[in-house]
């Protein structure tokens, strides 16, 4: 709010002068933030209680959550404490009110608190012991194929750099180094190592000539394009320097515009003013001075060995077992340290695990296996009727057959579902063909074998009148009775019915 309170007067101007202040140069940027009262006071303290403030943020791991009350307990200060019932305040203004409650010199305490509460958010490194980051060296030397591991003298410093550190961009916010995750397929060895879309830079002139640090190689994207657009013209339209409209600004902020003949006047609801300058405002408060494209700086870099480090909302630690890199999901764990759960057995020393075989498909007639499973012109249908193997201890909605090219059918798979596969059977032995019965007959055979009452269908008579045949709506408008028919719904015998 002490930042919105000048720029909301700025952005009006802006808008006045047919400019929208959605981002500010470098210039704007430094007065703008040494104009808010908030910065201000936090610089107003020595520096001393300033470093004390922040000491206290980053050595406390759960700095981001604390209460005002909890956080003036950790700093020494009383009579202060939130008016929310989650500890917190309603509003600025009460916000104001309780920080100040014990004096502007713990107010200006409790602001850089929180201050370096919120960059400690935004990278949190948990240490994991001395145990675990033994075992990640370990790993980490028999990954790159060295001998020389020593247990006494070997050091972080004795290997790659990209393979001990994190490196993360802060620009593009995107972790450069080759890191495995929870997806992929199950039995595949995770064995990269490295570091993508990165490029190495030397330094050639200063204090650290001859050293070298990873930079980002991504292409500029179409937001930093944007923003670098905007701060030209900001650079060279001079805003701050043009004349005041009064009369322009008020008219802006209370939204009594004049409306251009023909047209009807626009309000608060259809300009949307208030939520521009809450977005504006939000944009320029949490910009960097400039800004930069990826590569112009180097990539933050976080040493890792025996550490899970957060950023961005990701943890990110070594595998203890192979040396990996790996996202740290609840799962990747294999006793009391995290694995990555992709590691190499031949690597480790032990022997490969045999895969479980696959349980090949076997045809329902011959009884051929097809162990492979390479060929697709294999079927499996389902088949509620059968009762063999299987199909004995499942219900009936989940049984299914196979069957081999050289026994499939075309007719198979409606079959299965209203006859017994004994009698499917006996006709591919003969190579025949079965009868179904109709759609009433099917439904009601098949109703019947799962044990439940088929619904009847309601048939709708026929307006015959005198033109009709004799007999013709009776025999519509009761049962059908058809020729008598044999188990599983094919015609019985082979004489003719009337």
């Amino acid at each position: 709010m002490a930042f919105r309170s000048n720029f909301l007067v700025f952005w009006a101007h802006c808008m006045s002068n047919s400019v929208r202040a959605s981002r500010l140069d470098s210039v704007l940027h430094k007065a703008m933030h040494s104009m808010n009262a908030a910065t201000q006071l936090t610089c107003a303290l020595p520096t001393k209680e300033q470093l004390g403030s922040q000491r206290a943020a980053l050595q406390h791991p759960s700095a981001g959550i604390l209460t005002i009350e909890e956080v003036a307990m950790l700093l020494g200060i009383e009579g202060v404490k939130g008016t929310s019932s989650n500890g917190g305040s309603k509003c600025p203004q009460d916000a104001l009110r309780s920080l100040s409650a014990a004096g502007p010199e713990a107010a200006a305490r409790l602001l850089n608190f929180a201050r370096a509460a919120w960059v400690h958010e935004e990278l949190l490194i948990v240490e994991l012991g001395e145990v675990t980051k033994a075992m990640q060296l370990k790993a980490l030397f028999q990954r790159l194929g060295r001998c020389d591991y020593n247990v006494l003298k070997s050091a972080m410093e004795d290997l790659p750099i990209h393979a001990t550190h994190l490196h993360a961009c802060i620009e593009c916010k995107r972790v450069a180094n080759a890191f495995s995750t929870d997806g992929g397929k199950v039995g595949v060895t995770f064995n990269e190592l490295g570091v993508s879309s990165s490029m190495l830079c030397t330094e050639c002139t200063g204090g650290a000539e001859g050293q070298t640090h990873i930079r980002c190689a991504k292409r500029s994207s179409a937001a930093l394009r944007t923003a670098l657009s905007i701060e030209e013209q900001m650079i060279e339209k001079e805003i701050e320097s043009l004349p005041v409209e009064t009369d322009a600004v008020r008219e802006l902020l209370s939204g009594r515009r004049t409306a251009e003949p023909g047209t009807s006047a626009p309000n608060d609801s259809s300009s949307g003013i208030a939520a521009r300058i809450r977005r504006d405002a939000k944009n320029a408060l949490e910009q960097r001075a400039t800004a930069l494209a990826c590569g112009q700086q180097p990539m933050l870099r976080v040493p890792i060995l025996g550490r899970a480090i957060r950023v961005w909302n990701e943890w990110y630690a070594l595998c203890s077992l192979c040396g990996t890199m790996l996202r740290v999901m609840p799962h990747n764990r294999f006793g009391v340290e995290i694995c990555c759960l992709k590691c190499d057995a031949q690597m480790l020393g032990y022997s490969a695990t045999v895969p479980v075989a696959h349980k090949g498909a076997t045809c329902r007639y011959c009884g051929k296996s097809d162990e492979d499973r390479q060929s697709s012109r294999w079927k499996t249908v389902k088949a509620p009727l059968d009762v063999a193997g299987e199909n004995k201890q499942i219900p009936p909605p989940l049984r299914t057959v196979t069957y081999c090219p050289q026994h499939w059918r075309t007719w198979i798979t409606g079959a299965h579902r209203v006859l017994h596969t004994r009698v499917i059977l006996s006709h591919i032995a003969h190579n025949a063909k079965p009868v179904f019965t109709s759609m009433d007959g099917m439904r009601k055979q098949t109703a019947d074998e799962l044990g439940f009452e088929p619904q009847r269908k309601i048939r709708k008579r026929r307006r015959g009148g005198k033109n009709a045949p004799h007999g013709q709506e009776e025999a519509e408008s009761g049962d059908d009775e058809g020729p008598s028919r044999g188990e599983g719904g094919a015609v019985a015998g082979g004489g003719e019915s009337d």
